[in-house]
């Protein structure tokens, strides 16, 4: 099997989705590759504060005001060491700024009480920002893995809007 690249992550469920509806798959030519551990570890590394947020939060203002923290610390920690790149790390520094500022310093109930969907609400706006202003999120996390005479074709940047879950059996695309 020869060396292949992915530009970024597209479903084959999605594709599936155009054969289904009576349109025809879309002719995009993207190659995968196995990922190995250290991609999938950068993967689960990018989005690692708002998982230990998730995951340290717990039913007492302690508990959040240490999960806060810890996910504020460790987005500058991944700016500084280039593991967060883009929308991702914009967002991580705007929503842990502000849920810094408004539940471990004033302790307001309000946004205590909504920071779930404050949380999703703001992935989900840098993603689609991102996407709107022509810079999807996983371009700059795809550019690290292509060659760039890559980064400029249209099959690169197309993909780059689209996302997936990785099915290891499947690569019939």
């Amino acid at each position: 099997m020869d060396t292949r690249w992915e530009a970024c992550l597209l479903c084959p469920a999605t594709l599936d989705l155009f054969s289904a509806f009576g349109y025809p798959k879309p002719n995009i030519k993207i190659k995968f590759h196995r990922y190995n551990l250290k991609q999938i570890i950068n993967l689960l590394l990018s989005f690692a504060p708002w998982i230990a947020f998730l995951v340290l939060a717990g039913h007492s203002l302690l508990r959040l005001d240490i999960a806060l923290i810890v996910a504020a610390v460790l987005v500058v920690v991944m700016a500084i060491t280039g593991l967060h790149r883009g929308a991702v790390l914009w967002a991580g520094y705007l929503f842990f700024g502000a849920a810094i500022l408004f539940v471990v310093v004033l302790k307001n109930m309000w946004f205590i009480s909504h920071l779930g969907i404050l949380a999703n609400g703001t992935l989900f706006s840098s993603a689609f920002l991102g996407m709107m202003l022509g810079k999807p999120f996983t371009e700059d996390y795809a550019r690290v893995e292509t060659p760039k005479e890559i980064w400029e074709t249209a099959e690169f940047v197309r993909a780059c809007y689209t996302t997936k879950v990785y099915h290891p059996r499947r690569t019939d695309l």
